[in-house]
């Protein structure tokens, strides 16, 4: 009985961190296609929970793929961290690649921080 409430968790992660990674990508397309960032300036917020949501429920699958983790690492605060250096990897990339939407008067720190900070928040949600 134990096995089968693993495989059937496993599985529900699988399914929720492969919809939130559909869900991001394709918010994400159109969101770029139809210049919805710079219209809807609220719009990078959810995007960035559901960001950290995926990275928590991705981090979550390693025990699938035969990577266990001690019950030291298997905490909250590991997840919260793997998260937010996702984060900043990510917010690195958007800076590299001049894709972050800094707005007039807007600062690149306090978009970042808002930015890791809904990453943080998805990883407390995931």
């Amino acid at each position: 009985m134990i096995l089968c409430d693993t495989i059937y968790t496993m599985v529900l992660r699988f399914v929720y961190f492969f919809s939130t990674l559909i869900l991001i990508a394709s918010t994400h397309f159109v969101a770029l296609q139809f210049f919805l960032y710079w219209k809807y300036l609220w719009l990078d917020i959810p995007v960035h929970i559901l960001g950290g949501v995926s990275v928590a429920l991705g981090f979550s699958l390693l025990p699938f793929f035969g990577i266990t983790l001690s019950s030291r690492f298997n905490t909250i605060r590991t997840y919260v961290i793997v998260v937010f250096f996702v984060g900043v990897f990510w917010e690195i990339f958007e800076y590299i690649f001049d894709i972050s939407k800094i707005y007039e008067g807007e600062s690149f720190v306090l978009d970042t921080t808002i930015d890791l900070s809904m990453d943080i928040a998805g990883a407390l949600f995931g």
